[in-house]
């Protein structure tokens, strides 16, 4: 209440006390898929956001290949999850996967499993992605 109107109205905007939340009941979940591959070391970093009570799944992958992963989310603890993912690796060659799995509340975790291709590779595989 002491301070001038312009120095309040900075305080607010330069202000970084509210950051970006989820929205309430939302989670982030990370991993990372890793290998060799033709020879050499690779990994791609999977993160996936979904609200624990259901719905939309939305997310990404970056490394080695990039690109954009879509799904949905039956909700609860044990609930399926399922999607797939879409991009390119080398900029230039299509990757994509499908895959599904289940949510542990408890845990905090995502087991999935799924197979996809990239460059004229294709194979199958689990990652859980934690929360």
């Amino acid at each position: 209440m002491d301070e001038g109107l312009i120095e309040c109205a900075l305080d607010l905007v330069l202000s970084d006390d509210e950051e970006e939340a989820e929205p309430e009941g939302g989670v982030t979940a990370n991993g990372v898929i890793s290998g060799t591959y033709g020879g050499e070391e690779r990994s791609v970093t999977v993160s996936i956001s979904f609200l624990l009570k259901g719905g939309e799944v939305t997310g990404s992958f970056s490394g080695d290949c990039d690109g954009n992963i879509k799904g949905t989310f039956a909700g609860g603890n044990g609930g399926v999850i399922s999607g797939n993912a879409k991009g390119s690796c080398a900029f230039v060659l299509p990757a994509s996967s499908e895959f599904s799995g289940t949510v542990n509340q408890t845990s905090k975790t995502v087991p999935v499993s799924g197979h996809g291709s990239a460059a004229g590779f294709s194979g199958e595989g689990s990652l859980t992605l934690s929360y």
